[in-house]
């Protein structure tokens, strides 16, 4: 985050062993700056629209 890098977390792919700890590292990471978002949104915004050639596959995917 001090690189001047837009970091994404895709707070769906986050995971401990304990549940306080998971929305601590997600808070602390929203604080400094990190994008939140899911993996489903990631993928749909890495493609764009609906016009791309892997939607329907992706989109089946997620299904």
């Amino acid at each position: 985050l001090t690189e001047a890098f837009e970091v994404h977390l895709l707070t769906d792919c986050v995971g401990s062993r304990y549940t306080q700890d998971k929305e601590t590292a997600i808070r602390k990471m929203r604080d400094s700056g990190a994008v939140l978002s899911s993996i489903e949104m990631a993928l749909f915004e890495l493609l764009r629209d609906a016009r791309h050639e892997k939607f329907k596959e992706i989109q089946n995917l997620i299904k």
